[in-house]
């Protein structure tokens, strides 16, 4: 079940590491339930946050489900671990992805 967090954010708990450690990520969504389209994932740049695709989210959520995430350590999502990699970030987009459904 997702949390309601910072500026409008849900959060998630995510697994990462195969498991290992758990950690909450954050996301904004729009166009949720419009029927129209398929998913679209935006995933920010390192020191940025979801709110960085803002007008993106609008001009595709008309005809989009849209889904931007922070990955761990930016924005409302929980920081990796500290030698964090690739797989680490990986996994909490799967995970996020896995939540939603």
């Amino acid at each position: 079940m997702a949390e309601t967090g910072l500026s409008g954010r849900h959060v998630v708990p995510v697994k990462l590491r195969g498991g290992a450690i758990d950690a909450g990520v954050a996301y904004l969504r729009t166009g949720q339930g419009t029927g129209l389209g398929s998913p679209v994932v935006l995933i920010h740049g390192v020191g940025m946050n979801a709110d960085v695709w803002a007008p993106q989210m609008d001009a595709l959520s008309r005809h989009h489900d849209v889904i931007a995430m922070d990955m761990p350590g930016h924005g409302a999502s929980d920081l990796p671990p500290e030698d964090a990699g690739l797989a680490d970030y990986y996994d909490a987009v799967i995970g996020l992805m896995d939540a939603l459904g």
